[in-house]
Parts: C-alpha cells; sequence; structure tokens
C-alpha cells in the first residue's frame, strides 16, 4: 500500500499529464504545444474530468490561484463542477483561506474543513 504523500504525487502527475495531454490535442488552439512543455496557471486545454475503464472518475477544478480540486468517484456520477465550486467557495475560502491558523504553501488540516467537507460529499452521496 503506498502512503498518502505517495498517492498524493501520484494523483499530481496525471492530473499534469492529463492536462497536458489535452493543451496538445486541443483543436481549438491556433499553436500546437508540443506535450511536456510547461504551461502557465489556466493556459491550454483544461479537462473538467477523465474517466477510466468503468474504474473510476476523476473530477478537477483549477483555480486561476493554481490550486487544483480533484475528486476521485464512481463511474457515471455525472457533471460535479458545481458541487466542486461549492466546496471551494462555501468551504475551502471560509474555513481555510480566513483561518489565521493557515498558512499558504503549507499543508493543513482543520477538523471544521475536513467535517464541512464529510458532510457536503455525504449530501450528494459521494461518501457514505
Amino acid at each position: 500500500m503506498t502512503s498518502f504523500a505517495e498517492r498524493a504525487k501520484l494523483v499530481q502527475g496525471l492530473i499534469w499529464s492529463l492536462k497536458s495531454l489535452s493543451a496538445t490535442i486541443d483543436p481549438t488552439s491556433t499553436t500546437n504545444k508540443q506535450m511536456g512543455t510547461p504551461m502557465r496557471i489556466g493556459e491550454g486545454c483544461s479537462f473538467k474530468s477523465f474517466t477510466s475503464d468503468d474504474d473510476y472518475t476523476l473530477h478537477m477544478m483549477e483555480l486561476p490561484s493554481g490550486i487544483v480540486f480533484a475528486l476521485f468517484t464512481a463511474v457515471g456520477v455525472g457533471d460535479l463542477r458545481d458541487v466542486m465550486r461549492d466546496l471551494y467557495q462555501n468551504l475551502y475560502v471560509e474555513l481555510v483561506v480566513k483561518n489565521p491558523e493557515f498558512v499558504v504553501g503549507k499543508p493543513f488540516q482543520f477538523d471544521a474543513f475536513l467535517q464541512g467537507l464529510n458532510k457536503r460529499l455525504m449530501a450528494v452521496r459521494l461518501v457514505g
């Protein structure tokens, strides 16, 4: 079993790779980037979700600040952009960013945020 830190690195690599691939094959782009070319925050063709072969769906929301929200769900859950926007605006900003103990770039674990996150994900039936 891999540690949480190792899994986080794998997810980050997966998101970077999918974002890079989607920017490379973007049919609306006037300039085609080479796969793996570094991109600025918000640059390129941004994907919203990726579904594996009947195993899971990765839902992603990249914010202008570069923060990425990612949720893994069962296949067929549907579009979670509104849910993720709510998690950002009403939980992350209110309970993390406005928390005086929060330090940008440092890991955090605030009980109120975790409880609110679990409550919201249960409300939309993403966790049991």
